[in-house]
């Protein structure tokens, strides 16, 4: 007796994503909360339930997205594929004083101290990045890939962490 042969089908995320199997499309998955941005052509993923951070693409940029459900009537969010060279900004609004304190802290001006007695052509320096720091901060914005500008040399990328 011959054994039934199997019916394979693909499945629809792999057609959306795939169309062609030999040209297969660098992509990254993230999941959050699909929204507007105030900017032309952009859309908005926030990441917490809180809506405190999200990463902002470029309509051009979203391969495929995708609603995950919903679970006791609460929405599971949105899966989106974004192509691997885009150009996603991340934002992340919280409470300023407790990303800056690192700056003010005890421990930082003691390791500092000593550098700047022995080159004191440091203490401009370290003024400029203090100050650099503040001003990226309270901006909140941190550039998930920094590129070069359109004059070819390196833009300058600095992103404070909890």
């Amino acid at each position: 007796m011959e054994t039934p042969k199997k019916v394979l089908s693909e499945d629809q995320l792999i057609s959306n994503l795939v169309p062609d199997p030999a040209n297969v499309p660098k992509v990254h998955m993230h999941i959050g909360m699909l929204g507007k941005s105030h900017r032309e052509g952009y859309w908005r993923l926030y990441t917490t339930p809180q809506l405190n951070a999200f990463i902002e693409i470029h309509e051009d940029d979203i391969v495929h997205a995708e609603q995950l459900g919903s679970q006791g009537g609460v929405s599971q969010g949105t899966a989106a594929w974004v192509k691997d060279n885009a150009n996603v900004v991340r934002t992340e609004v919280g409470p300023l004083q407790s990303q800056t304190d690192f700056l003010s802290g005890q421990i930082m001006k003691s390791h500092l101290a000593s550098t700047i007695a022995a080159n004191p052509a440091l203490s401009t320096w370290w003024l400029t990045l203090s100050t650099l720091a503040c001003v990226v901060v309270v901006s909140t914005v941190c550039s998930v890939d920094c590129k070069p500008t359109a004059g070819g040399e390196a833009s300058v990328c600095l992103c404070l962490r909890r």
